[in-house]
């Protein structure tokens, strides 16, 4: 007779992990005299129940016995009245426990009847008040042929500082699944639509019990997807169920929502944001969880999902606190940038500070901020690649948000760019298999020139760029799967952080979703370059110049004078600006922008205002350059005496503070940041 549990473990669906599962297989296949406890640990919800029974499902040969706790166990009493409890539900025949015998002696008499039995113990790193009973008494007394597999939040450190047990404890961290696998797991759930897949891709971020709520609730509505509503609605699911008090381990919810806030953090400018001090063992629980890694370039950074659940459920709960937090880490980001007196270009530097992570966009989260740990190899392309590249690209093409097909069918020209230098055309393997590829063309090279002019999608771009040198343009990109996270951000910060110093990039680009975190970024559109389409994708050019500098760009010390005067002939205007036509005009030809005259004031006026608010919000020193602007510029309540007067500072106090401000405002003029 079939049980409940043999039909759930049926039914239950389970990808990848091929990597953890082909260690578990290693370690059970061990010598005695190579006992030890493989550990696999990672924060809650990246599937650690499910691996440990899918191996035990996997090697159904071999007794197992499963033990759980929660809460965790107190005292050895309620260990061993749990393993006894599945020792009686496992059906070995006469090995069941015989009077008299110890619970141990138990376990070695049916695994040396059976050749061997598995002890699962899932939550081990939790079981602090019986862990070194465990260690020091108990698993001492067990035979050699139990092979024990744990899982839990944390590693064993501890039980690897012990005497005696250093090399016998393997830690295996867990991460989100790659996108390969979860979109294996949506298809086991009748979940193929692209636009769907795309939506969990970047709602879940690959963890496992993410990605099953969100195809338990695409299938309990119908297979029917409302993307705003029911992303909303999932989001908050994940923060109540995923970062539920009791899966936090006693980290404060608040830090570990401000660190969600920025890419790396350290405790000095969590204390900033905060406004307060953190008590240091709060900060040290907090880097030591779960849901943090040491980022190797140094600080912390809290992991990929959970980052994004903790920062969207401050918003969520509180967006006045959010924005005010938010604007401090603004603050401080760029403090350090300016104290670092870096040579990098602006773009360098905002993603080396984790600038360039404060904005909300989910392409800048999920792609260039999106690090799987996953570093592929790269070469130049072969000629027995191009029909498989060709297939790559047509299936990527189409996974974009639009889901529209190339109808000018750009994979038709890879081979003439292969012919003309394979070297363009950079391919990448992960495990002998291909995952991914770009193109990126040298513009002044003019056998490639004549390709863009004959290519309908690049004629318009070709016509109206100068053949110049350091000028590429990145055409084509796509990877198996399609938009997969860890291949875009690997090549997307090697262009930002490698490629773009001393060049110019132009992106080509099949999304407006895209667009938009192009803008963010620093690239400006080319709009003459705009290749539409009545029947497929259209493509966008974008572009970011990093060369050198020349004589029409001027050394930072002569930029900033010249945008100093700029900010204060468009302050002493600021409600009539539409009067500055040649000065805004100025800044439109600098900036690289094709906006109307009503639009350029709009642009000014914003960005004016904005730092405006975000001086308000500041140190005292700040909000008095707040207020200066306030009343000398956007309120014009009379001369700058008659506003010293009105905010009891002294003539010399007054003016040191403006000169602060207008730098302030030149500095917020001079980088464009998009409308």
């Amino acid at each position: 007779m079939k049980k409940v549990h043999d039909l759930l473990s049926e039914r239950r669906c389970f990808v990848g992990r091929k990597d953890e599962l082909a260690l578990m297989a290693d370690h059970l296949s061990r010598k005695n005299e190579s006992w030890g406890i493989l550990h696999v640990h990672g924060p809650a919800g990246m599937g650690k129940t499910a691996l440990l029974q899918q191996f035990a499902l996997m090697n159904g040969s071999i007794p197992s016995i499963y033990v759980k706790a929660n809460p965790a166990f107190a005292d050895p009493e309620q260990f061993e009245q749990a393993v006894r409890r599945r020792l009686a539900q496992l059906a070995v025949g006469e090995d069941g426990p015989s009077a008299g015998m110890s619970l141990a002696d138990t376990l070695n008499h049916v695994a040396g009847k059976h050749g061997g039995l598995m002890l699962l113990l899932d939550g081990l790193s939790e079981w602090t008040d019986i862990g070194y009973w465990l260690r020091e008494e108990w698993l001492l007394t067990l035979s050699t042929d139990i092979l024990v597999f744990s899982a839990g939040r944390q590693p064993l450190l501890d039980w690897q500082t012990s005497y005696g047990w250093a090399h016998l404890i393997r830690n295996i961290p867990l991460g989100p699944l790659p996108k390969a696998d979860w979109i294996g797991y949506a298809a086991e759930h009748g979940i193929t639509d692209l636009k769907t897949i795309d939506l969990i891709g970047r709602v879940t971020e690959g963890v496992p019990l993410a990605i099953n709520l969100v195809c338990q609730d695409i299938r309990s509505r119908g297979g029917k997807w409302r993307p705003e509503t029911d992303k909303r609605s999932l989001l908050d699911m994940f923060d109540r169920v995923i970062l539920h008090p009791d899966n936090l381990s006693g980290v404060n919810r608040l830090l570990l929502d401000l660190a969600s806030l920025v890419y790396t953090f350290d405790h000095e400018m969590l204390e900033y944001i905060l406004g307060e001090t953190i008590p240091t063992a709060e900060f040290q629980l907090l880097c030591q969880s779960s849901f943090v890694r040491v980022n190797p370039e140094g600080g912390w950074t809290v992991s990929n999902g959970i980052r994004r659940w903790a920062k969207e459920g401050l918003n969520r709960r509180s967006p006045e606190a959010y924005a005010q937090y938010k604007l401090r880490a603004e603050q401080i980001l760029e403090r350090r940038t300016a104290a670092a007196a870096s040579s990098a270009n602006e773009v360098q530097q905002e993603m080396r500070s984790g600038k360039m992570f404060l904005h909300d966009n989910d392409i800048i989260h999920g792609y260039i901020y999106y690090d799987d740990g996953l570093h592929l190899a790269g070469r130049p392309a072969r000629r027995e690649d191009i029909p498989l590249l060709r297939e790559m690209y047509l299936k990527h093409i189409v996974a974009y948000p639009e889901n529209l097909p190339d109808t000018s069918h750009q994979e038709q020209y890879l081979t003439d760019v292969w012919n003309v230098d394979p070297s363009v055309i950079h391919v990448f393997e992960d495990e002998g298999r291909l995952a991914g590829f770009y193109a990126a063309l040298p513009l002044d090279d003019p056998r490639f020139r004549e390709l863009l002019d004959r290519n309908p999608a690049t004629r318009a771009f070709s016509a109206c760029t100068p053949r110049e040198p350091c000028d590429w343009l990145y055409w084509l990109i796509a990877s198996d799967p399609p938009l997969d996270q860890g291949f875009a951000g690997q090549v997307l910060r090697d262009m930002l952080q490698n490629k773009l110093p001393g060049n110019r990039i132009t992106m080509m680009m099949p999304s407006v979703e895209f667009t938009e975190a192009a803008k963010l970024v620093g690239f400006r559109e080319v709009p003459e370059a705009f290749c539409p389409s009545d029947d497929g994708c259209s493509f966008y050019f974008f572009q970011l110049d990093a060369r050198q500098r020349t004589a029409g760009n001027p050394d930072p010390k002569e930029a900033s004078e010249m945008w100093s005067e700029i900010a204060k002939t468009l302050l002493a205007s600021f409600k009539q600006l539409e009067l500055r036509e040649p000065v805004l005009h100025q800044c439109q030809r600098i900036w690289g922008t094709h906006y109307s005259l009503s639009q350029l004031v709009r642009y000014v006026q914003n960005t004016i205002i904005s730092e405006w608010r975000r001086l308000e919000h500041g140190s005292p020193k700040e909000r008095k350059m707040a207020r200066i602007l306030y009343y000398a510029y956007m309120q014009k309540i009379g001369t700058h005496e008659v506003v010293a007067e009105r905010l009891g500072l002294p003539s010399s106090t007054y003016y040191r503070y403006l000169s602060k401000l207008i730098r302030e405002i030149a500095r917020a003029l001079q980088y464009y940041r998009g409308v």
